[in-house]
């Protein structure tokens, strides 16, 4: 009986915060390895929600996962308005930019650890609406961020994924 008193007592908390819906991981031990530009990191027993796969790369992606970026329109700073698309894209976006007032806008791509790929798009004059194509070719397969600037004032970034 007493076995069974402290199993509830122990087992009570975890179905409170059962009961919730925030992204959380508690786990006993996990690993954490890198390789030539590839970081992974783990814990036991994390639930499995989506594997991915490409010709040298499967990935499963559970709890430890960052939100995901929303595809759309995105207000950015000084009344910016920014659409990239296609996205994910293999060749070519498309940025379509709003400006409610005459702005000079840059558009530069970095990779996930904020070095510059070399890819960008400088004196932009937007008043109203433009689209500028932006090509992403060279690019290797990943994730990538636009960042908007005007006159060195960043306005707002927005994630791109590059695929084959």
């Amino acid at each position: 009986m007493k076995k069974l008193i402290i199993a509830a007592f122990v087992l009570a908390p975890m179905a409170i915060f059962a009961q919730s819906a925030e992204r959380q991981v508690i786990a006993s031990t996990g690993g954490y390895a890198t390789a030539t530009g590839l970081q992974v990191s783990s814990t036991v027993g994390e639930t499995a929600t989506a594997t991915g796969t490409s010709s040298n790369i499967i990935i499963t992606q559970g709890f430890q996962q960052p939100n995901g970026t929303a595809v759309g329109i995105k207000e950015l700073n000084n009344g910016l308005s920014v659409n990239v698309y296609p996205n994910p894209a293999s060749n070519d976006v498309v940025l379509e930019i709003d400006a409610k007032s005459n702005l000079m806008v840059n558009a530069t791509v970095y990779d996930m650890e904020g070095k510059t790929t070399g890819v960008s798009v400088s004196n932009l004059k937007v008043n109203g609406t433009l689209k500028q194509t932006l090509d992403i070719s060279e690019l290797t397969t990943g994730n990538y961020l636009i960042s908007f600037t005007d006159e060195n004032t960043t306005l707002g970034t927005v994630r791109i994924q590059k695929v084959n």
